[in-house]
């Protein structure tokens, strides 16, 4: 009598033979835990995914900047993988060039901001984005209270030996 094995997806039971499971050492008995044919199926449904996103890649890619295509698509897009040419390996972020990295990252820095809820800076009185903010544990909401440009202002005012911008505190 030949030993079964049931298949994981479909959970039929076949025997336990080249002909119905794939070999692979690796496993007990040998055979992978999937029959042939719902691995067929699977690769088959995985290559489909795979030719839409790279189809939707391109599409977008022809309608979009090239840093565009970055933010939005990110590995998948721009980054194509390094490949070995002539015993050196390619860098990916090289074929893009160094201004359409830099505006990708700008681009997605704005997104990331946009996205971000706004907070009042008690100097300028402006509501900005809480990205715009330094870090401060101190705080409620874990942001100073003033923002990075009246900081820096502050910063620069204390260094040249002036009086910089004072924080309005509030009331």
């Amino acid at each position: 009598m030949t030993e079964t094995r049931t298949c994981t997806t479909c959970m039929k039971a076949f025997p336990l033979t080249p002909e119905f499971f794939y070999k692979d050492a690796s496993k007990s008995g040998g055979f992978t835990s999937e029959c042939k044919s719902c691995k067929k199926a699977r690769s088959r449904e995985n290559s489909k995914k795979h030719y839409a996103l790279a189809k939707a890649v391109k599409e977008a890619t022809k309608r979009r900047s090239p840093a565009e295509a970055f933010v939005a698509f990110g590995d998948v897009a721009a980054k194509p993988k390094p490949q070995n040419r002539g015993g050196r390996r390619v860098n990916h972020m090289a074929r893009l060039g160094k201004a359409i990295a830099q505006e990708a990252k700008r681009l997605q820095h704005e997104q990331e901001l946009a996205a971000q809820p706004l907070k009042a800076c008690l100097v300028c009185q402006e509501e900005k984005p809480l990205g715009l903010f330094n870090k401060d544990p101190r705080t409620a909401d874990g942001r100073s209270n003033v923002c990075k440009a009246c900081k820096a202002e502050q910063r620069k005012a204390k260094v040249e030996g002036r009086e910089g911008p004072k924080a309005i505190k509030p009331v």
